[in-house]
């Protein structure tokens, strides 16, 4: 019985062992007596020592042959009985695999020996690449490069491959051919056994640590040596050092913007300048073998004190080196230095954010507003000449539970900034804050007022409501439908304090019938929509878990306007076919689910309209002039459900004209009691499905005598189109 083992095939070497069977403790050489021997040995490769799974070994000795199939360690092992181990046993040893040259030794077996075979491949089944994988930018050799040969799953060679591995493709997307890595000078060597193909296209795939991956598609022909020189680009994202940070003044803690930030190193010198809320970055590319980098940042603004710091950061790897700068002294009589002046104007650098969450609900509360004080030139005042600024709200969201700003009053730092923190009270809307500069003369300068909205908090199950834009929609007979208006459903959401759920607040959906937009996102007014669809399954709600959708205890009753009661009463929802539930739900506060659910009727096909059994037995007999009859009409789908809202009903009489010349009788015939058009009705009962049609008749003109007429009830929408018909006579 042979077993073949899956693995990638290089090259083979037969190493065998004659050795006793382990449970032989001694075995008699040359004295004549019978012995048990194993023959055992491993398969490798001629040019690598990598052992080969799969490989057949046979053992023929007189007139036995036995054959056993190498294992995922390339090694094999027969037993043999030694007749006389003076004379021994000739065997003939063969070993033999696809895209390899045979292998076959004869040798006596007496006492144990052991000796290697080396096999080496058929270049005739083998494409043979010689390869190079070196740096795209600097053509240096990359050393430890993987290198894997594969074909996709949907490769029309890969069964040839897969029926000599005995294997078979599941849920792997590709199979390895053949693998290696790059040695020390770049380079790699790959066998490509190609069995029974003359030639195959596969993948390529080439990756190093700090490098792209490369992937192309080769052609590769048995009996062919070809050579591939790969380029890697490397990867900025590991290959690029980062050193960010921010600039304050040491006293107010305030940013500091303009500072010239000077990183030297003995790989590069580069400079810029902080932003407005004092920050500052640079993108160091470490190249080639170079991994890490140090060097120091020089921090210089006229009206500061110089300051350097010393850094180290790797490549790939992020530092941050924040700096309080300390003002120079200052000058009596104003800065000489800087020839700046007095303050005179205030202008907004920056708002971070714009958009914060009421106080609470674990999201960001506060956003902080910097502001920058000029002279009359325009230019920022220095430390010099500090002035004060105050702040104040002057418009909060509802007037109750309003932000509010901290510090009320600031100095302005060396680069003329000064700021303050809005926080969030528990109203969301838009907060307005200003700025107020005294000027040394007495003047009152203000900024142009700075604008924050305050968005809402965590849904509240208190303040989220599922509204259906039609309870009822013709859904049961067909599939992919919806109802109509489209979206078919909106999801109101607010906060515990009533404001609408901070915007992009997901909000999630399930239908127990058919299927319904997974989720949506509110807007700025807490809302979010959903469509459903009609389709499998069908509904019945019946079986359905109450806590889930709605109250078993509470039947809903047709007086109830919210209907997320559970239809347990077959008064008005028959045995529950037709009708199922779409549930809206979110993460409140505390992480407990926030849901509501509505009933819906997924209206089937129109039944035959049905009228009081007794017209089915005789035309209906009206008196003259004073004649009428109440007729009981029953209007519904095949399971007794309403119809969709919208669905007309139309009511026609038709009565025999006058005779020619006028002389004959005419007879006026009125029915009503039919509404014209259905509402949204979600459950039975009179008005709804049931109603009463009344005929009535009277004789205008002419002689009283029998005449007859007839009224048909036509009832049409998206459920279906039918008619009914009631036959009467009118008689004096």
């Amino acid at each position: 019985m042979k077993i073949r083992y899956g693995g990638t095939l290089l090259l083979i070497v037969v190493a065998m062992a004659i050795s006793q069977w382990s449970c032989k403790q001694s075995t008699l050489v040359g004295t004549g007596a019978p012995a048990s021997a194993v023959i055992s040995g491993t398969v490798v490769s001629s040019v690598s020592p990598a052992p080969l799974a799969g490989a057949t070994v046979v053992l023929t000795y007189g007139s036995t042959t036995d054959s056993v199939i190498t294992g995922s360690d390339g090694t094999f092992q027969f037993l043999i009985e030694v007749p006389d181990t003076s004379q021994g046993v000739n065997v003939i040893l063969t070993v033999s695999e696809t895209g390899y040259i045979t292998y076959s030794n004869s040798f006596n077996v007496k006492s144990d020996q052991s000796f290697p075979v080396s096999l080496s491949i058929n270049s005739a089944t083998y494409a043979i690449v010689n390869g190079t994988v070196q740096d795209s930018a600097s053509h240096y050799p990359l050393v430890g490069a993987s290198v894997i040969v594969s074909l996709p799953a949907s490769s029309s060679s890969i069964t040839e491959f897969l029926n000599h591995f005995k294997r078979r493709l599941n849920t792997v997307s590709s199979f390895i051919i053949d693998s290696t890595t790059t040695l020390a000078n770049g380079s790699f060597v790959l066998n490509i056994n190609l069995y029974n193909l003359t030639s195959i296209t596969a993948s390529v795939t080439v990756s190093k640590a700090g490098f792209v991956t490369y992937q192309s598609n080769q052609t590769f022909k048995s009996g062919t040596t070809q050579t591939l020189i790969i380029p890697l680009q490397q990867n900025k994202s590991q290959s690029v050092a980062h050193i960010v940070g921010q600039v304050v003044d040491n006293r107010s803690l305030m940013p500091i913007t303009n500072v010239a930030v000077i990183m030297n190193s003995n790989l590069s010198m580069d400079s810029t300048t902080t932003l407005s809320d004092g920050s500052y970055s640079f993108d160091i590319n470490l190249p080639g073998a170079t991994s890490s980098l140090s060097g120091t940042l020089l921090f210089r603004l006229s009206s500061y004190n110089d300051t350097t710091v010393s850094f180290s950061v790797n490549a790939g790897q992020t530092v941050t080196e924040n700096v309080a700068l300390s003002a120079k002294p200052t000058v009596v009589g104003g800065d000489s230095s800087t020839g700046r002046g007095t303050a005179r104007s205030i202008q907004l650098l920056s708002v971070n954010p714009q958009e914060i969450s009421i106080h609470g609900v674990g999201r960001n509360e506060t956003s902080i507003a910097v502001w920058q004080v000029l002279d009359s030139l325009g230019f920022p005042i220095d430390i010099n000449h500090q002035a004060d600024v105050a702040f104040s709200i002057t418009e909060s969201p509802n007037g109750l539970g309003g932000a509010y700003v901290t510090p009320t009053e600031g100095v302005t730092n060396g680069s003329g900034q000064v700021s303050t923190t809005i926080n969030s009270g528990t109203a969301a809307g838009t907060v307005q804050l200003t700025a107020q500069l005294t000027l040394p003369n007495g003047t009152i300068v203000q900024a142009a007022p700075v604008e924050v909205t305050v968005d809402g908090g965590l849904p509240d199950q208190a303040h989220f409501e599922l509204n259906a834009a039609e309870r009822n929609f013709a859904g049961y007979d067909w599939s992919e439908r919806s109802p109509i208006p489209s979206p078919s459903f909106t999801v109101q959401a607010g906060d515990q304090y009533g404001n609408p759920v901070a915007p992009g607040t997901a909000i999630y959906f399930s239908t127990t019938s058919g299927i319904i937009t997974g989720a949506a996102q509110t807007d700025a007014t807490g809302h979010a929509t959903a469509t459903l669809y009609s389709g499998d399954p069908l509904p019945r709600t019946s079986g359905l878990d109450p806590t889930l959708y709605g109250s078993a205890s509470d039947p809903l009753l047709p007086s109830l306007d919210g209907d997320h009661g559970f239809p347990n009463d077959p008064t008005y929802f028959g045995g529950g076919t037709g009708y199922g539930y779409v549930k809206a739900y979110t993460q409140g506060a505390n992480g407990v689910t926030v849901a509501d659910s509505e009933l819906v009727c997924f209206s089937a096909a129109t039944a035959p309209v049905l009228l009081d059994d007794s017209l089915s037995i005789a035309p209906v007999t009206l008196t003259l002039n004073s004649g009428s009859i109440s007729i009981p009409v029953h209007i519904s789908d095949r399971f007794g459900n309403p119809l969709e809202s919208g669905t007309t009903i139309t009511t026609s009489v038709t009565v025999p004209p006058p005779p020619p010349g006028g002389g004959g009788n005419v007879y006026s015939v009125n029915a009503t009691g039919l509404p014209t058009t259905l509402d949204d009705f979600l459950t039975r009962g009179f008005g709804k499905t049931d109603f009463t049609l009344t005929i009535a008749v009277a004789q205008t003109q002419g002689v009283p005598t029998a005449t007859p007429f007839s009224v048909t009830i036509t009832v049409a929408g998206r459920n279906g189109t039918r008619s009914a018909t009631v036959s009467g006579i009118a008689i004096p």
